[in-house]
């Protein structure tokens, strides 16, 4: 870095949230995909998600100072708030070398030629290393032409970008089965969905309803909550199971065949207060099921439910410290529900292991409820 005219630049682990920029999968959720904490004075801080961020600050706080072009280098731990998986980790090292203050293409050979001496620094021979350039603006000058500029097209370039972020690892296939982004809620748009798996992918064979939603920050007993929060809930919790459960259910009868997982929760059963609206919701789903199994099971198709108990997600892990102990110690087992137990409850399922299983509700709640 240094025989390229580059300077070390030593940036805090800490950065405050609001100055780590768009990268943020919700800005009004710190805990979405960064580690953060509040400080003595309630303002977030979050641990850096990469060395970019810190040096826009920098950058920005000393702007005028600094001697243009300013190429700085930098490497360290950065950390990442997501689930550990394949080529995914929450800390890791990173090294960054950066060019700021000119739009000179000589500007990013330079880079291209830095990677490369390093790479045969490190023992690795010219020919057998690639080095991959992107340019922003001409991504930009893509999704503008095929109308995904403004905020109105927000959600569809979210759609588009993780399909290009994700081709490589998964290949045109793969990446066809990647997540649709929409209103669920939305029959139109469900639909529209559906229709595109269909014709992309072919019939589905199975389908997991895990859509669901509480009051949250409207939480409230139900003398007081607003009738808008309660539809809401409603909508949300229990109506997207229907509708999304009847997109698939001519095709599943027609080919004899088909699994339906539908995630409810054991609040349906323990009636936790103030949670009236998500409770009938989830009691609809679990109601819903009984009632689809025994519609579909001459067609040889499986409906069951799921219930979990508290799970350890980040919404669990950013409740007061109180209340999440008391939801742990609530359950016999003395730990919350991981995403994992869940997930391995619905592909037993969806398998042909569960063949003979129709109309039932498994429970993943540590015993917090017995049904």
């Amino acid at each position: 870095y240094e025989s390229y005219g580059f300077e070390p630049l030593e940036t805090p682990a800490f950065e405050y949230t609001d100055a780590l920029g768009k990268f943020l999968p919700d800005t009004d959720r710190p805990n979405a995909g960064v580690f953060s904490m509040q400080d003595e004075d309630e303002q977030w801080m979050s641990l850096r998600y990469d060395m970019t961020a810190p040096l826009a600050r920098h950058v920005a706080q000393n702007y005028q100072h600094l001697t243009k072009p300013f190429r700085r280098y930098a490497f360290g731990p950065v950390w990442r708030n997501e689930k550990p998986g394949p080529g995914r980790f929450r800390q890791f090292t990173q090294f960054d070398a950066d060019t700021v203050g000119t739009s000179n293409v000589a500007a990013d050979a330079e880079i291209c030629m830095l990677a490369a001496d390093t790479m045969e620094a490190l023992g690795i021979a010219r020919g057998q290393y690639v080095i991959r350039v992107s340019h922003r603006g001409l991504l930009d000058g893509v999704l503008q032409s095929i109308g995904l500029a403004g905020e109105d097209a927000a959600e569809r370039k979210l759609v588009v970008l993780r399909a290009i972020d994700k081709l490589d690892r998964l290949g045109p296939e793969g990446v066809r089965a990647l997540p649709f982004a929409g209103d669920m809620t939305e029959r139109e748009q469900v639909e529209s969905a559906f229709a595109k798996v269909k014709a992309d992918l072919g019939p589905v064979d199975m389908l997991t309803n895990n859509i669901g939603q509480t009051a949250r920050e409207n939480y409230s007993e139900f003398h007081a909550a607003k009738p808008e929060t309660l539809e809401f809930v409603i909508n949300v919790s229990l109506m997207t199971t229907l509708i999304c459960s009847r997109q698939v259910v001519n095709d599943m009868r027609d080919r004899k065949r088909g699994k339906i997982v539908s995630i409810s929760s054991d609040s349906s059963m323990n009636g936790d207060i103030g949670t009236v609206d998500y409770a009938s919701a989830k009691s609809g789903v679990l109601g819903f099921t009984r009632a689809l199994a025994r519609e579909l099971g001459p067609f040889k198709v499986n409906v069951n439910a799921v219930c979990p108990g508290p799970t350890n997600t980040r919404a669990m892990q950013r409740i007061p410290k109180d209340a999440y102990e008391r939801a742990r110690n609530a359950i016999p087992l003395g730990e919350l529900c991981e995403p994992e137990d869940i997930a391995n409850a619905v592909v037993f399922l969806s398998s042909d292991r569960a063949r003979f299983i129709t109309g039932q509700t498994l429970m993943v709640n540590g015993g917090r409820v017995f049904y």
